[in-house]
């Protein structure tokens, strides 16, 4: 670590398990390691004996306690913005009903769908607010916020306006994605093909004026919109110049045409957080290679811990284990 030019270095965390995303150990872990920050950059990872001897005055340090420092998480799926509870769906569930028997009988997404149409704004705003607080004190520094419950133009609007105020509130990075197609709402009930209309023409080109959205999904299954239904929703969102987001976890196949498949390969292309992939890229002449931290992390340049974490440096506890849904 000779010659390291540390006068810029504003923060040091010591004593913790980085996972730098390099070399061959399982997450490029470095077990007693240490990471130094300059302002909001990464400006050097390593083993903590590796260190300069003398630091500079005024430095911060950190001692982690053996935590495990991770590259900033990116939760990629999230439905934050939402009122009311189907907690008793949880107990069909465990009596056999399917999740496709619920919807059907008037649960699941229509269920939520009318509560929160119902909440207001800043109704909407606090409940969300401590469902994104829970994701950063797990290391969440990026996250996407779909839409999907308001099933109308007014409604779907106010969820991404939710969506950009918890980015403005907290230090997180928000990228929101537009699923009106998410469901047949009550008033539309038989005439999918009408919906889709809905949102095309409607609720799609009024969010993109608004400037509320970054991407657009859909959610393509037998409870949900034919392909052919999608492919009129992505191709609408390519001539707005928006990313799309296909629904990807199918109950079902679901044949997809080949003007369908052109759009998503396109869609691949753009992705989320272009704008935190450059924030997290190493340091000129940093040998760290890009990685992902598990494919949660795809997108990320991950060359030691990802820039926003140095922003806001959430150091997570070791966790045996770590589910969601």
């Amino acid at each position: 670590m000779g010659g390291a030019d540390t006068q810029n270095w504003t923060r040091v965390i010591r004593n913790g398990a980085v996972a730098s995303c390099a070399g061959n150990a399982p997450y490029g872990l470095i077990p007693q390691g240490a990471v130094a920050i300059a302002g909001a950059r990464i400006a050097w990872a390593g083993p903590d004996a590796e260190l300069p001897a003398h630091l500079p005055s005024g430095l911060e340090v950190t001692d982690a306690q053996g935590a495990l420092v991770t590259p900033g998480l990116i939760d990629c799926h999230t439905h934050l913005v939402w009122a009311g509870s189907r907690h008793r769906e949880f107990e069909q569930r465990l009596q056999g009903a399917s999740y496709e028997d619920i919807a059907r009988a008037g649960g699941g997404i229509v269920s939520t769908v009318a509560a929160t149409r119902a909440a207001s704004e800043d109704d909407l705003l606090a409940l969300a607010l401590p469902r994104a607080l829970r994701l950063a004190a797990e290391g969440v520094t990026c996250l996407e916020i779909k839409s999907g419950y308001g099933l109308d133009r007014s409604n779907e609007i106010k969820m991404l306006r939710v969506a950009r105020r918890i980015g403005e509130r907290l230090p997180v990075t928000v990228r929101t994605t537009l699923l009106a197609a998410h469901a047949v709402p009550p008033e539309f009930k038989g005439r999918s093909d009408a919906y889709i209309e809905c949102v095309v023409e409607e609720i799609l080109p009024a969010a993109a004026r608004a400037g509320l959205v970054d991407a657009v999904d859909a959610f393509c299954e037998n409870i949900g919109f034919t392909a052919a239904q999608v492919e009129r929703v992505f191709v609408k969102a390519k001539d707005l110049g928006l990313a799309v987001n296909a629904a990807r976890e199918l109950r079902v196949p679901v044949a997809v045409s080949s003007a369908a498949q052109q759009v998503l390969r396109m869609a691949s292309s753009q992705g989320y957080g272009k704008k935190d992939v450059a924030a997290a890229t190493p340091p000129a002449g940093s040998q760290r290679r890009k990685a992902g931290l598990i494919g949660s992390l795809v997108g990320v340049a991950a060359g030691v811990v990802a820039g926003v974490v140095a922003e806001r440096t959430l150091v997570n506890r070791q966790r045996r284990s770590t589910e969601r849904d």
